[in-house]
C-alpha cells in the first residue's frame, strides 16, 4: 500500500474508499448506504408528525459513515500535532454529541427531543 503524504492544509480528493485492512472488508455486517436507500419516506413522515428538515436526509453521506465507523483495521488518532500549534482544549464526546444533537434540534433539521 502506498502512503500518500499531504502537505499542510491540503485535503485529498479521494471521494471512495476502498476496503482495506484485515480481510479487506469492514467490520460491520451491514452497509448505511444500502440501509438508507429506502428511508427517505420513513424520514419524510417523521418530519410530516414531529417537524424537522425533510431535505436534511438528503445531507448523510451515508458511505462515508460505512468508512468512519465499519474499518475491520486499527486507526491510531493523535492530537499531538494539535498540542504543539497550543490547542488545548478538551472535549468530552458524549457532550459534544449530545450539544450537536441540539443544534440541528434548534435549527429545525431534526425534530425536538420533546416532541418524540
Amino acid at each position: 500500500m502506498t502512503k500518500r503524504v499531504l502537505n499542510e492544509g491540503q485535503i485529498p480528493e479521494q471521494t471512495d474508499w476502498p476496503e482495506l485492512g484485515d480481510k479487506e472488508v469492514y467490520a460491520n455486517e451491514f452497509r448505511m448506504a444500502d440501509w438508507a436507500k429506502d428511508k427517505k419516506a420513513v424520514w419524510d413522515r417523521i418530519c410530516d408528525k414531529y417537524g424537522g428538515n425533510r431535505e436534511a436526509f438528503e445531507w448523510g453521506t451515508w458511505g462515508f459513515f460505512d468508512w468512519a465507523i465499519g474499518k475491520a483495521w486499527p486507526t491510531l488518532l493523535s492530537i499531538s500535532k494539535a498540542r504543539k500549534f497550543g490547542w488545548n482544549r478538551y472535549d468530552d464526546t458524549y457532550e459534544t454529541w449530545t450539544e450537536t444533537f441540539r443544534t440541528f434540534e434548534n435549527a429545525n433539521i431534526l425534530p425536538r427531543n420533546s416532541a418524540l
